[in-house]
């Protein structure tokens, strides 16, 4: 008996997806016991797509739960053993089952048997009837129905598509005449392989109920998880999915590789060994034929196998049908066109193959391409291993090729590009060539994300004297330089090419630009240069050069915080928005500082809008390179205004874009900066691991991404606890109290934070000092700037003066929903609903503390709502109670009274008559956050806490019975009117 691997410890590999096909089968395991009557499972699925697997797992909870279980399959490819899979599955079991029952039951059945398996003995009086193939029929049924008296039998039988007619002859009879005993025969075959009456019989007992049939159909992303790596990247893990189209088997192979650390490319030998098990089947000529496939590319047809294979067409067409036969190829829509049924068989074939061979394969394949005119891009999958050096037609092929193909496959035509370099040489009289070999070679390892040898490339270049178009290859090795992280070599390049062009136009601004962007990412911008950019003359430029330049000005304003960037934003968007994508191409960096610059400037839906749109160039023109800054721009959008999940979504998708294009240095620093602010914001705890990684990342290139790396650890330190290693971190990257080394936009931030940790560590003073630059920083300028500010004065002020500190925090949420910012909000309303509650105003507190956990659980945050309430402490409860138990004296009260605002008097009297906010706000026209911080002004000024206080207060019950100078008892409005 050929036992499952339940049986030989632990299964071969994690059970992923299929619960409820898992959940069909267990459920007529059952049925089969409780009606005492035969079930059949019948799983069908493509090969790899986990038919065994499934049946293992059920297999093993079956076992668990008391069954016989038994597995068998056929015998090997063209054996011609009767009844194989039942032999393989029953026979080693029989050698210890009593089998006279069946005798007595069934004369003559162990003779019949006895044809069929080994195990079975003779009888020692041999019957005198005839073999009948109905007869044996009768004797397996009973045989079957025997072994599950005791417990129940599970029978699996798998890859019955490869079984002998007799094999599918007994299954149509026990589906005919089910066995009236609990039985479960499980059986397992790849679609359309089957043979057809079994399939019908299957068909007719799934219509009878007694069947259950099971379609395995490709796992989902999260199915797959269980059978990836868990070291791998994101990145990684959606890649691997993707190539592996969701079959398990493949996922494992590919998974295996990436763990081997060879890539998707090599696959490790002990990975391919079930793939190669699907090749040994074929026949020797079969096997040169499959390689001979491997190398003619995706789709191939018996001609050109013939000649590639060296074997004649009849043997040709005799292993295609045995490459069909055994689900390895499949036929395409082209007459007489086949491909490989998955990309990873072609992959184990052409791998099998020795080296030598392949060579010669592959030149013989673009031997008969040429023949035929085929497609430059058809023939350049095989000059790049077939061509010899000093072959210039191969070399102008395999450029040609790798210009069609360079916006969609840059890495493909980098390597096309490189074997065309190898084919020229160095001589002196390919020089020209080489240089315009090297040119679009440097611009697709650029796009590839192959930074160094894009560096190399272009070395070589400018080294070149009669070198053309040397502006804009300074242009791109700058660009190439900015990505790895040497902006001082990016600044050489510039300045240098921009002294050789003097003010010649329009080469003099496209290097001012680019020195510009170079200067941005590091903060050392000179706002001189940017403003000269804006200067030149329209007639000197393109309109899209001109919105670059109004782009660098409006991020070099925002990042020394100046005010007066919404007119270069607003004047670069109205030159972008009328711009076509087509010119958009080579000025990627217009929208990405553009988007930048409106994401500063809280224009989150806008930013949002131009990045997708550079986005969408960036990938139809093949520049994956400058996709990731896009994406990192979408994302945080979305999370300035509080929107974690789609946030981290667009982070997930830039992980893949990164990995993509081999992660270049300050792309994959911003990355995980992003992911950290992310996690930071959910109040996960995962935010100053990946701060630390990116400060580690970022401290061997320096300069801004370190500076940036470390604001986002003290950040992430902050909210877990840890004030003292926060503030240090926050002080390290600002590089001094003045935090002069971060940009306007980040220094707010850190103010901000440095208060929050002074507080935590008990340091009013300093605490106060860094509210006071935060208020100073924010101005008057966009109300989520100013938003910051006022939440830090609110948190500053929860420990001395509740009242204020619920003043200036409602204050700050107000500014935060105005600005879009909802997570701010929460956050401030969260200081509010503290700050209330310290100055005993518990149904403010209450109110403003459901509407901030209700605004973090829609932002995702609700974490970093738990660590923030902490944080933020309730006031110590004798403190609360002298707060409320002062009162003043009425004169104390009357004063203030006059302290009140127009619109406060109003909104005092309004609720003297018993209004509540929302009323109020209705009836005034205003917003309920800004009724609310009204009233939380109202109560610091009269010195109450509650609304109660204030109607009593208006009504004059607070003023011993004042009358109105007429007699009569003075209303609200009149003691406030006149002062008394």
């Amino acid at each position: 008996m050929s036992t499952p691997e339940v049986d030989q410890g632990p299964l071969p590999s994690p059970f992923a997806g299929r619960r409820n096909e898992l959940a069909t089968v267990t459920g007529a395991l059952a049925r089969a016991r409780q009606e005492r009557h035969a079930q059949v499972a019948e799983v069908i699925g493509d090969p790899g797509m986990g038919k065994t697997r499934l049946l293992a797992e059920a297999a093993w909870r079956a076992r668990d739960d008391g069954w016989l279980v038994v597995c068998g399959q056929p015998a090997e490819f063209r054996s011609s053993l009767p009844l194989a899979p039942l032999v393989d599955a029953l026979d080693d079991h029989l050698n210890a089952v009593d089998l006279s029952p069946l005798e007595q039951t069934h004369p003559g059945s162990l003779a019949l048997l006895s044809t069929v398996f080994p195990s079975v003995p003779e009888p020692r009086t041999p019957s005198s009837r005839p073999i009948e193939e109905y007869r044996l029929l009768r004797a397996i049924r009973a045989l079957l129905s025997l072994l599950a008296e005791a417990s129940g039998l599970m029978l699996v039988l798998d890859d019955l598509h490869r079984c002998d007619t007799l094999t599918a002859a007994v299954l149509g009879y026990l589906l005919r005449h089910p066995p009236h005993a609990a039985v479960l025969i499980a059986v397992a075959y790849r679609p359309g392989r089957a043979d057809p009456r079994l399939v019908r019989e299957l068909a007719t007992a799934a219509q009878r109920s007694t069947a259950h049939r099971i379609v395995l159909s490709p796992l989902t992303c999260d199915e797959a998880q269980p059978l990836l790596d868990p070291g791998m990247m994101h990145w990684q893990r959606d890649l691997t999915y993707r190539k592996s189209h969701g079959n398990p088997a493949y996922l494992e192979v590919l998974s295996a590789a990436a763990r081997h650390g060879r890539g998707p490319h090599v696959l490790p030998p002990l990975s391919t060994a079930p793939l190669l098990a699907e090749f040994e089947a074929l026949s020797s000529v079969g096997r040169v034929v499959a390689h001979a496939a491997a190398v003619a590319g995706p789709g191939f047809d018996p001609q050109l196998l013939a000649e590639v294979a060296q074997v004649g067409e009849a043997d040709v067409l005799g292993a295609i049908d045995e490459m069909l036969q055994n689900d390895l190829i499949q036929t395409l829509d082209i007459s007489q066109q086949f491909q490989f049924r998955h990309p990873l068989l072609r992959q184990v074939a052409y791998q099998q193959a020795s080296g030598g061979w392949r060579l010669g394969a592959h030149s013989r394949a673009a031997a008969v391409l040429s023949r035929r005119r085929a497609p430059q891009v058809e023939l350049a999958r095989h000059l790049e291993f077939a061509a010899a050096p000093g072959d210039a037609t191969s070399s102008r092929i395999l450029l040609d090729a790798a210009r069609q193909v360079l916006s969609q496959r840059p890495g493909q035509a980098a390597d096309w590009l490189t074997a065309a370099l190898r084919l020229l040489g160095e001589h002196a009289e390919v020089r020209e060539r080489r240089l315009e070999v090297l040119d679009v070679l440097s611009v697709a390892l650029l796009r590839s994300g192959r930074l160094t040898e894009a560096r190399q490339s272009l070395t070589e270049l400018l080294g070149a004297p009669d070198m053309p178009e040397r502006v804009t290859v300074t242009l791109r090795a700058a660009e190439v330089d900015l990505l790895l992280g040497r902006m001082n070599s990016a600044r050489r390049r510039l300045r240098a090419e921009l002294a050789a062009v003097g003010e010649r136009q329009p080469d003099a601004t496209r290097l001012r630009l680019r020195l510009c962007t170079v200067a941005l990412h590091d903060s050392t911008v000179d706002p001189s240069l940017a403003e000269d950019l804006v200067s030149v003359p329209a007639g000197l430029t393109s309109p899209v050069t001109q919105a670059g330049a109004a782009t660098v000005l409006a991020a070099t304003r925002l990042a020394y915080g100046r005010p007066d960037a919404e007119e270069p934003a607003d004047l670069a968007a109205e030159l972008i928005d009328a711009a076509d994508d087509s010119e958009l191409v080579g000025n990627l960096w217009a929208l990405i500082w553009l988007s930048t610059a409106e994401v500063q400037l809280e224009r989150y839906e806008r930013g949002r809008e131009h990045a997708i749109r550079g986005y969408a160039v960036a990938r139809d023109s093949g520049q994956l390179h400058l996709a990731p800054y896009l994406l990192a721009l979408i994302a945080q959008a979305h999370l300035s205004q509080g929107r974690l999940g789609a946030a981290a979504e667009v982070a997930g998708q830039l992980e893949l874009s990164l990995g993509s294009i081999g992660q270049p240095g300050v792309l994959r620093i911003r990355h995980i900066l992003l992911q950290s602010r992310i996690a930071a914001a959910a109040g996960d705890p995962a935010a100053s691991t990946l701060a630390y990684r990116a400060a580690e990342l970022a401290g061997r290139t320096g300069g801004q991404p370190a500076r940036l790396a470390r604001a986002a650890l003290g950040h992430a330190l902050l909210n877990e606890g840890h004030p003292e290693r926060a503030a240090s971190m926050l002080l390290e990257a600002g590089e001094g109290p003045d935090l002069l080394a971060l940009p306007a936009p980040y220094r707010l931030g850190v103010y901000a934070d440095l208060t929050r940790a002074d507080l935590a560590r008990g340091n009013l003073t300093a605490a106060r000092q860094w509210a006071e630059r935060a208020q100073h920083l924010a101005g008057e300028a966009q109300p989520g700037h100013v938003g910051i500010a006022e939440l830090a004065t609110a948190r500053l002020l929860l420990c001395d003066d509740p009242g204020a500190a619920a003043s200036h925090a409602r204050h700050a949420a107000d500014l935060a929903f105005k600005a879009g910012q909802r997570l701010d909000a929460g956050q401030a309303l969260l200081v509010a609903a503290a700050a209330e509650a310290a100055a005993g105003r518990e149904d403010a507190a209450r109110e403003a503390d459901e509407e901030a956990m209700a605004v973090l659980a829609e932002c995702g945050a609700e974490n970093l709502a738990a660590v923030l309430r902490e944080e933020n402490g309730p006031r110590p409860q004798a403190r609360v109670q002298t707060q409320t138990a002062a009162v003043k004296p009425p004169a104390e009260q009357v004063a203030e009274f006059t302290a009140l605002s127009g619109r406060e008097l109003q909104i005092a009297e309004l609720v003297s008559h018993g209004h509540t906010n929302r009323q109020i706000a209705r009836l005034l026209t205003l917003s309920h956050k800004t009724v609310e911080t009204y009233l939380a002004r109202i109560f610091t000024k009269l010195g109450v806490s509650s609304r109660s206080s204030v109607a009593t207060l208006v009504g004059c019950g607070a003023l011993g019975g004042a009358d109105n100078g007429n007699g009569e008892p003075c209303t609200g409005r009149e003691c406030l009117t006149t002062g008394l």
